[in-house]
């Protein structure tokens, strides 16, 4: 089928809701490795300074794959960013669930950092292509499951604490939303971006970043993606004093 044959209503249904599903496993993620961070410093013998250095390598990798792979999903594809995502979820949970040190929790948290940028860099350019008409209503509806994921992964390990659950167990939990993404993408075919249809060329894309309105909007946005400054003092001293008040 051509990337570019129009879209039946079945199909449009099924990549939303699975780019839904992608960005509840985003969100799992933070809620579910966010709880387990003192099982790990004690099952590894870590201290808050390496703890620190496993658990912050997600922000390498999401950072990483969200820039490169919004360069690249006009390139590659939706469908291969999304096969990419799922693979490096799939491998983040597998490398922190059988680590045996830091090296290997660091690198399946920078691999679940990884996935979650990829999800990032399609599930935006393709909600937009399937819903060219009604872009804003669906992508707050997409975004909607972020937090509605957290409130997922925070009741989840509530429940699994509640019943002495291991942390293994509690890792484990990611790879049930990351399949079923995986499962409702299966098969589908993707439409080309709606860059890529409306014959955009990639300079003019690039042209448009130094637009007046774009350096406002980036401006504005910018504060908003680093924490408050007086949170700064707290995290340093409980980083430092192994406090976690």
């Amino acid at each position: 089928m051509s990337e570019h044959a129009p879209i039946s209503e079945a199909r449009r249904r099924r990549l939303f809701v699975a780019s839904c599903m992608a960005l509840i496993a985003t969100a799992v993620t933070f809620a579910i490795r966010g709880d387990i961070l003192g099982d790990l410093r004690a099952a590894f013998s870590l201290s808050n300074e390496d703890l620190g250095k496993a658990a912050g390598a997600w922000a390498y990798g999401f950072t990483l794959s969200i820039f490169i792979g919004g360069q690249l999903v006009d390139l590659l594809g939706m469908k291969r960013i999304a096969l990419f995502a799922f693979l490096m979820h799939v491998l983040g949970v597998a490398l922190t669930i059988f680590a045996t040190g830091f090296w290997m929790l660091f690198a399946g948290t920078l691999s679940v950092g990884l996935g979650n940028g990829l999800v990032e860099a399609f599930i935006n350019p393709l909600t937009a292509t399937i819903y060219p008409d009604r872009k804003t209503e669906k992508l707050n509806l997409l975004h909607v499951w972020f937090p509605g994921g957290i409130v997922i992964g925070g009741l989840v390990s509530y429940l699994l604490t509640m019943v002495h659950a291991s942390w293994q167990v509690k890792m484990g939990f990611i790879l049930l939303p990351t399949i079923l993404y995986g499962v409702l993408f299966l098969g589908q075919e993707f439409p080309a971006t709606e860059r890529v249809q409306q014959g955009v060329s990639t300079a003019g894309m690039y042209k448009a970043v130094a637009r007046p309105l774009f350096l406002v909007l980036v401006f504005c946005g910018s504060p908003t993606s680093c924490p408050p400054p007086r949170a700064w003092p707290r995290a340093a001293s409980s980083s430092s004093s192994g406090s976690t008040a």
